[in-house]
């Protein structure tokens, strides 16, 4: 069941969201934009009109309009693909079984922290989305996608590299999204600019 909700805060209005997803503070939501059974983090938002089912979101995500993530599945090795011979409630509003005989439910989806998807992305249910990656509009995402990898395309495919080995690693180990918002916020001289290398003097600036 869906709880419609006009007013998250000054920025989300007029969104579904289910009673099993839980949403941090702050985050928005664009319009018309539909929750279910999902969780988002801090500082994290997602653009209008897009559907997202049983999904874990990081913190510091940009999720652009029209993005659908964990969508119902059909039976490959079936006769038919229609939900009519395998499920009771199902979108040709007709229903021919007493039973489900297959679980159409996306598998859990993970998208990992600051992850930047494009307009119109499709993500298949139980795909993760390593941390920093980048995913160009209109891509259909049906493999994971590792740490800072760039992927684009039908089906999604890597298309570039964010940053050398060296600095995803130190990334990784640094977590700067775990770090307290008024910390960061004194940092912003270190994101506001290209990241040509992260050496160890920058770490010891975020510390």
């Amino acid at each position: 069941m869906f709880r419609r909700l006009f007013f998250i805060n000054r920025n989300s209005f007029f969104v579904l969201i289910d009673g099993r997803s839980k949403i941090a503070h702050p985050v928005k939501l664009g319009r018309l934009t539909r929750l279910s059974r999902s969780k988002i983090g801090a500082f994290s938002y997602i653009g209008a009109s897009s559907r997202i089912v049983n999904c874990e979101i990081g913190k510091f995500c940009s999720i652009a309009d029209n993005v659908k993530i964990g969508l119902p599945t059909h039976p490959k090795d079936f006769i038919s693909t229609s939900p009519i011979f395998f499920a009771i409630n199902n979108g040709t509003g007709a229903s021919w079984v007493v039973e489900d005989s297959y679980n159409a439910s996306p598998k859990r989806t993970v998208i990992g922290h600051d992850v930047w998807i494009g307009s119109s992305v499709t993500i298949i249910g139980g795909v993760k989305i390593g941390n920093g990656a980048i995913i160009a509009a209109g891509s259909v995402v049906t493999k994971d996608v590792p740490d800072y990898m760039i992927y684009g395309g039908v089906p999604a495919k890597k298309i570039g590299q964010r940053f050398t080995s060296r600095t995803i690693e130190q990334l990784l180990e640094l977590q700067w999204w775990e770090i307290e918002p008024r910390v960061l916020q004194t940092k912003l001289n270190l994101f506001n600019k290209p990241l040509e290398e992260l050496d160890e003097s920058l770490i010891q600036q975020f510390k």
